[in-house]
């Protein structure tokens, strides 16, 4: 195990400098904030990069246009010399984007660049400009920590990678002398050619470092790296709290009639292969997942329900697909209600439209929904109480016109089976500009269809149309409001922390009560998608996350999944809240079982922020008091570090505390005559350990457990680690 875990550190380590040699600069990087970094006697201006979390300490991430100008130097200008650096990149094969740079004409300084995933280091000279380049043997680790050492003796420059010799060129002669400022980063201060990545531990000498040197260094890290690792795995045990929360729970006042689900996609062939995996449908039954939407999503739109294979979307085999019926044994199994969406572009078969000029199409697509409802609720008799008209039909239909569609569908829908409840689509943000042109053009059948080549909605407009037009037609709206951190750096902890603040503000749901007022709806809220950073939730389903960065962004959107749940249920209008999605993407649980996990299987971050909330469906909300709370500043906002929310039944009352606070652990005491509590506690190094590249056992970047406390000074004290989120359940 011992050989294990040094061989994984290696990977991952960065080197500290050997006490025998000492750099003329060393910009480390550990100030954490400012735009002013130390290289010792020398310092540096920062613009553009972001304050992130390195292997050890913290380091800069550079976004391609960002840079760190040092001021120019005789000793920069000397040989010999040698440039050690930690590097991580976010994007692979970069062309001539520069690590170093320093010179100005091409016939002077040296430059150190990323050509694909090798290192080019380049000393050129007047009578070769832009030339004498080395470029290194050795490729580049994408995604993880690499180590670089330049050097240049007079008469030989090196490269070494890791530690390890990676080129060699001879060039006798000394440097030209530029007058060029270092840049770290780019080619100059402006961000010119600039790298996209993580630089951390800069160093530059005024000798060339020997093979032992830089094997020494590396070494070195690795001994350093690895201690650290350990302290952080006792912290997690050991937390020290920076603040105590006390908490005092009253009981129930209102009933919880909130759902919880997920879209399930009826086109994803994988899952009908694992459907007869009883793991799982019991992990599926265990979250528990009480809804389920089928067809799911823009799928909806395009499947005719007693033909899947003339739709668009008939990927698969017909043993692969699934079908009304197999859903809704799956639905049985797992104890889900279902809600089922009804198509609102096609009537029969994909080709044959519906044209939103023409009442009577319209009405043809209503009678085609109708005898969905007849089929399902009383032929078969599965009492599907909820049906949604269309999905996202704001890519291609004005407010007005869903109007209609709303009102047609609903009355013949409801003809048939006058018990079920009516989801109309919501829109919770102005849309981009839509051009639905190519598959939407009835100029043959229809004289006065114009183009439609800019579809674009607001919600003002939007609600407008629905609470005046197709007032009384529906039960509920179903905004989507998906919320997103607009960094796309590749830093998970950032990403979470603008994504806290959104959701702290809730500005998209919101937008949904406010409508609901100004008409006086007594429609509900049905939030039939939603997600954090879905395109950062799936490693390897989206394409935006490297398969072995998924558990940091697993325990980031986990946490803010969890967090954006807790923001729906607050608010008693919200009566579903269905995540996107744990149909195709609970593929990724047989994924990280296989390929990372080794045998501890972590789950979707929609699934981990659900389970924590699993006891609370049915219950009654309990009141919440607290005193003592800490508050984050985050982006100018003032947010509690603990999130809490109780509620009880009969015999037990639960309580989730989310610690949103990424640096500090903080505990909750929870004033209460119960002897014990069960506490259900996910957490993990991950949001700090971004080069995490699988599974080991000294470090686990999420990790799940669940234990017992017992009371101590008639409370129970919950210590939450950074980062974490707890369910507590103690018995009346």
């Amino acid at each position: 195990m011992k050989k294990v875990l040094f061989t994984a550190m290696m990977m991952l380590c960065f080197a500290v400098l050997s006490h025998a040699v000492e750099p003329l600069m060393h910009f480390s990087f550990d100030e954490g904030s400012g735009t002013a970094a130390s290289g010792g006697t020398i310092s540096g201006t920062i613009t553009g990069t972001q304050w992130v979390s390195g292997a050890v300490g913290k380091a800069l991430l550079f976004n391609g246009k960002s840079s760190v100008a040092v001021k120019s130097t005789d000793e920069l200008n000397a040989a010999p010399l040698s440039i050690a650096l930690w590097l991580k990149s976010t994007a692979a094969d970069q062309n001539d984007k520069q690590l170093i740079a320093k010179t100005s004409s091409g016939k002077d300084g040296y430059r150190i660049k990323i050509d694909g995933n090798r290192i080019t280091w380049q000393i050129p000279s007047a009578d070769k400009p832009w030339g004498i380049l080395l470029t290194a043997s050795t490729g580049l680790n994408t995604g993880e920590w690499n180590h670089v050492v330049c050097t240049y003796d007079g008469s030989e420059m090196r490269i070494f990678i890791n530690g390890v010799e990676a080129g060699t060129l001879a060039r006798p002669g000394t440097i030209a002398p530029s007058k060029a400022n270092l840049t770290i980063g780019a080619f100059d201060a402006s961000g010119t050619a600039g790298f996209s990545g993580f630089i951390d531990e800069v160093m530059v000498f005024a000798k060339a470092l020997s093979a032992d040197d830089a094997a020494s260094q590396y070494a070195d890290g690795c001994a350093k790296i690895a201690a650290q690792a350990d302290a952080s795995k006792k912290k997690i045990s050991a937390v020290t709290p920076k603040a105590e929360v006390t908490v005092t729970v009253t009981s129930g006042m209102q009933p919880i009639h909130m759902i919880s689900g997920s879209q399930f996609e009826m086109f994803q062939s994988g899952i009908r292969q694992r459907m007869k995996s009883d793991d799982l449908l019991r992990t599926w039954k265990s979250v528990p997942i009480r809804m389920l939407r089928y067809p799911g999503g823009t799928v909806c739109d395009h499947y005719i329900w007693n033909d899947p294979k003339s739709g668009y979307f008939s990927v698969g085999s017909a043993d692969t697909i699934i079908k009304p019926d197999d859903f809704m044994r799956i639905c049985g199994a797992i104890g889900s209600e279902a809600i089922f969406q009804v198509n609102t572009l096609s009537v029969d078969r994909t080709a044959n439209r519906i044209n939103p000029n023409d009442i009577e199409a319209i009405r043809l697509g209503a009678k085609r929904a109708a005898e969905w409802v007849y089929d399902a609720n009383i032929k078969n008799k599965w009492n599907v109480k909820y049906w949604e008209i269309g999905n996202e039909v704001w890519i291609w239909l004005f407010g007005k016109e869903y109007a209609r569609y709303v009102v047609e569908y609903a009355k013949a829908m409801r003809a048939v089976d006058p018990s079920i409840k009516i989801i109309a689509c919501g829109l919770s943000e102005k849309t981009r500009v839509f051009d639905p042109s190519s598959w939407l053009d009835f100029s043959k059948s229809d004289p006065s269809w114009k183009p439609r080549t800019a579809v674009s909605n607001t919600p003002a407009e939007w609600y407008d149309a629905l609470f005046t037009i197709a007032a009384g037609s529906f039960d509920y709206i179903a905004p989507h409001p998906y919320v997103s951190s607009t960094n796309d750096s590749g830093d998970a902890k950032q990403k979470y922390l603008e994504t806290t603040v959104k959701l702290w503000k809730n500005e998209k749901m919101h937008t949904q009560y406010a409508s609901i007022e100004k008409y006086s709806s007594p429609a509900r809220i049905a939030v039939t998608e939603w997600a954090c950073n879905f395109g950062y939730s799936v490693p390897g389903g989206s394409g935006k996350v490297k398969p072995e960065q998924g558990y940091y962004y697993m325990l980031g959107n986990g946490i803010n999944m969890a967090y954006y749940f807790g923001r729906l249920l607050e608010d008693a209008r919200n009566e579903i809240a269905v995540a996107h999605s744990l149909g195709d993407m609970q593929t990724l649980w047989y994924w990280t079982r296989k390929e990372l996990a080794k045998g501890e299987p972590l789950e979707h971050p929609a699934m981990l922020g659900l389970r924590v909330w699993g006891n609370h469906t049915g219950t009654m909300r309990a009141a919440v008091r607290t005193s003592g709370m800490p508050m984050l500043s985050i982006d100018g906002e003032q947010i509690p570090a603990v999130y809490l929310f109780a509620s009880e039944d009969a015999t037990n009352r639960y309580l989730v505390a989310i610690n949103l606070d990424s640096d500090n652990a903080n505990r909750v005491r929870w004033q209460t005559k119960a002897s014990q509590a069960a506490v259900s506690l996910m957490f993990g190094d991950a949001l700090d350990t971004q080069n995490f590249a699988g599974w080991n056992e000294a470090v686990k970047p999420v990790s799940i457990e669940k234990y017992t406390v017992s009371s101590s000074g008639g409370a129970l004290n919950i210590d939450l680690p950074k980062h974490s989120m707890a369910g507590i359940t103690i018995r009346k």
